[in-house]
C-alpha cells in the first residue's frame, strides 16, 4: 500500500497537543516528514518521540508563532532537517485580548 504522502514535507505550528497534534500524527501516519511546534518544548518532544516511534520523521521547532524572527527559523528547520517543503499547516492559536468565555 502506497503511502498518500510519502517524501511530503509538513510544518504543522501548534502541534505539541489538540489538533494540531491530531494533525501532524496523521501527516505522518501517511508518510510525511513533519516539523513538530508548540510554545512548550516537552509537549513537542513527545510528539515527534510518538511519530518517530510509529515509524515516521518529525523534529521539533520551540518558539511562539507570532516572533517576528519565527517563520523564517520555523521554514528553516523543514529545509535544513529535510530538504524542502511541501505542505504548511496553520493551527497554532493565540489570543490578543482575551479569549471569549469567562
Amino acid at each position: 500500500m502506497s503511502l498518500k504522502l510519502d517524501g511530503k514535507v509538513a510544518l504543522v505550528s501548534g502541534s505539541g497537543r489538540g489538533i494540531g497534534r491530531a494533525i501532524a500524527l496523521k501527516l505522518a501516519s501517511e508518510g510525511a516528514r513533519v516539523v513538530i511546534n508548540d510554545l512548550d518544548e516537552a509537549p513537542a518532544n513527545e510528539t515527534v518521540a510518538d511519530i518517530r516511534a510509529a515509524g515516521g520523521g518529525a523534529v521539533a521547532c520551540v518558539g511562539n508563532v507570532t516572533a517576528p524572527d519565527f517563520a523564517e527559523r520555523f521554514v528553516g528547520t523543514a529545509v535544513e532537517a529535510y530538504k524542502g517543503l511541501d505542505i504548511i499547516v496553520n493551527n497554532a492559536g493565540y489570543t490578543w485580548d482575551s479569549v471569549i468565555q469567562r
